[in-house]
């Protein structure tokens, strides 16, 4: 059994293989690698065999067409007692990532979060590779930055959670769904656990289409029901635009923030209200 797994989504073989390939290089044989290649990209998948070959590593093929879907084809793989999410266009710290997961109380957490960064930078040879964070503790950013990348899952407590079927707002919902029987069983780690690319090639978050699936994400969000502090920070979460800075360039925009603010109360008036206005 290994210590940790990290599920990779590949959508796009040919842009992220170059990435990938120095990513991979750095995992360990006590790390299994689930990379699962969307072919709704029309691409071979030979490519990604070339260096995946370690017997840590898995390749599956499955139609996936979005983030979440994806990613549910290898849970049932998944041979660890933790679990991560990462993304094939970003850069994941597997040994700070371990590091945590060893300084963990054994048996007392049940999700570990760490920090992360944002970069627009494309190459990795100049980064920071130390894995280390200065100065901001992850718990002071968890709850309004939540992030599936920079969570790390006990393996026992998801198997049974896969993630809606979205491109934008999945790592959320799954959060969200997750956190009611994690809540009291979470611990911070000071390591920097992965940094996030912006608008690299491709993305999601780099398109232009993106109403259709900001509504399905706001429907996912608003049927999940969530009261209390977590319904105050999922608010945060909606005014960010599920962390999508590029819906600026809607000129109603503003006008959105405040709509979305004044009745969260009614969730569900949340999500008729922002697709009326994403539409008009």
């Amino acid at each position: 059994m290994y210590i940790l797994t990290a599920v990779i989504p590949v959508y796009g073989i040919s842009r992220n293989i170059e990435n990938l390939r120095k990513v991979l290089v750095d995992i360990p044989q006590s790390i299994q690698v689930i990379l699962v290649h969307d072919t709704t990209d029309g691409e071979n998948v030979s490519l990604l065999k070339e260096i995946a070959t370690p017997s840590n590593f898995t390749i599956l093929e499955a139609v996936g067409g979005s983030a979440g879907k994806t990613r549910n084809h290898a849970i049932p793989f998944i041979k660890s007692e933790w679990t991560v999410f990462w993304d094939a266009d970003d850069r994941p710290f597997p040994m700070a990532i371990l590091e945590a997961i060893h300084d963990s109380v054994t048996g007392v957490s049940d999700l570990i979060v760490g920090s992360f960064s944002r970069s627009t930078r494309n190459s990795l040879d100049q980064e920071d590779h130390s894995g280390r964070t200065h100065g901001i503790h992850p718990k002071d950013s968890f709850l309004t930055e939540f992030g599936i990348w920079r969570c790390i899952f006990r393996t026992t407590e998801i198997k049974d959670v896969y993630f809606d079927d979205l491109k934008i707002g999945e790592d959320l919902s799954y959060i969200l769904r997750t956190l009611p029987s994690l809540s009291h069983k979470i611990c911070f780690s000071n390591n920097k656990f992965y940094e996030y690319r912006l608008n690299t090639q491709g993305s999601v978050t780099n398109s232009e289409l993106l109403n259709s699936d900001f509504e399905e994400a706001l429907l996912v969000i608003s049927n999940l029901g969530v009261k209390g502090d977590l319904e105050t920070e999922l608010k945060h979460q909606i005014l960010l635009g599920l962390r999508l800075s590029q819906f600026k360039r809607f000129p109603s925009f503003l006008k959105l923030l405040k709509l979305v603010s004044s009745c969260f109360q009614n969730p569900m008036a949340v999500y008729n209200k922002v697709r009326e206005m994403l539409r008009k």
